[in-house]
């Protein structure tokens, strides 16, 4: 089983440039209940996870692009990706770029830079 990428409506596993996927996940606590126990611990309630999602992709056609584009456009993007196991969240930060990879046959082949980022995914929905 290959990595898996869900942008929006658009599936772009297919474009993932390998060695080029990142899923990096930190934990996010609550800092207003923390205390301090007996033993001098730190002791935090984990209430969800910040997570980024790095990806490369190549060869993506005239369509993929215009879809991650627009899809790039909204404040919020929901995403499926592989972390290993498959995951789902909505991404805030996001940054996309593309450069035109090469023209064939009358179609454009872009190169996808792409990076996502929520600050905050609560508990239950990783």
């Amino acid at each position: 089983m290959g990595v898996y990428l869900k942008i929006g409506d658009i599936d772009v596993s297919r474009f993932i440039t390998a060695n080029k996927y990142s899923s990096v996940t930190s934990p996010v606590y609550d800092e207003e209940s923390s205390f301090v126990n007996i033993y001098g611990e730190k002791i935090r309630t984990r209430t969800g996870h910040e997570v980024t999602v790095k990806a490369v992709l190549s060869d993506v056609d005239d369509t993929a692009a215009a879809g991650l584009s627009a899809a790039f456009e909204s404040e919020s993007i929901r995403v499926r990706y592989s972390a290993p196991e498959e995951k789902e969240a909505d991404f805030c930060g996001v940054r996309l770029a593309l450069s035109l990879d090469r023209v064939f046959g009358g179609k454009q082949f872009w190169t996808a830079d792409i990076e996502l980022h929520a600050a905050f995914v609560p508990e239950d929905c990783l």
